[in-house]
């Protein structure tokens, strides 16, 4: 439960860097388990003590398995850094990956605040209904999805195509139009239509 909780903080965390400026899923970090055999855990002449004083005996064998499992604990320190330095490079680079192939996103984003709230939105929905999905495929769907949201169809079919075949995939945000007044006046509404499209998006979407 720990640990899968650990990995879903880390996608969040993920998600809500896409914005601000995948990786094939590593495997949790195998936490050392420690094992004591407990025909070796209290000796004969210490069972025997345990009978006439079992208070300094019970120390004497406490002692011995605290200092058994901190001894096995420190030896496998090194293997489970090695292994969180590994996936914290593993994560940089599903984020260069994602900033790299979806360069005209992270730009839309920066320039259109809507845009960045629309890929959290998708990403968090594409997420919550695939929850066994590696974080680059979570990435990949969002990226299509948001495309074709925003009718980008161009680079929606090319990034489609990474997504694994066979998959039924996530029904794309509904983007239903609204009609709009004309401003009063008669002034010419002066948004462009990717504006236009992202406002009526946010409307339906309630954020």
């Amino acid at each position: 439960m720990i640990a899968m909780r650990a990995e879903m903080a880390e996608q969040r965390a993920l998600i809500e860097q896409l914005t601000s400026h995948g990786i094939t899923k590593e495997k949790e970090p195998k936490v050392p388990k420690i094992e004591i055999d407990p025909d070796t855990l209290v000796t004969e002449d210490e069972a025997r003590e345990l009978l006439t004083n079992p208070h300094e005996t019970l120390k004497k064998i406490l002692a011995r398995t605290y200092t058994k499992g901190r001894e096995d604990t420190l030896k496998d320190i090194p293997a489970l850094v090695e292994s969180a330095a590994g996936r914290q490079q593993a994560l940089t680079q599903a984020r260069e990956k994602f900033f790299s192939e979806n360069d005209d996103l992270v730009e839309a984003a920066k320039k259109t605040p809507a845009v960045g709230r629309l890929i959290r939105l998708t990403a968090d929905k594409v997420q919550a209904t695939n929850p066994d999905w590696t974080v680059e495929k979570i990435f990949d769907e969002t990226a299509v999805q948001v495309r074709g949201a925003l009718k980008l169809t161009k680079k929606a079919q090319k990034i489609e195509k990474k997504v694994t075949t066979g998959k039924k995939k996530a029904s794309q945000i509904s983007k239903p139009r609204s009609r709009r007044k004309a401003p009063p006046g008669g002034k010419t509404d002066k948004r462009s239509g990717l504006d236009k499209e992202l406002d009526e998006m946010m409307e339906s979407l309630n954020v």
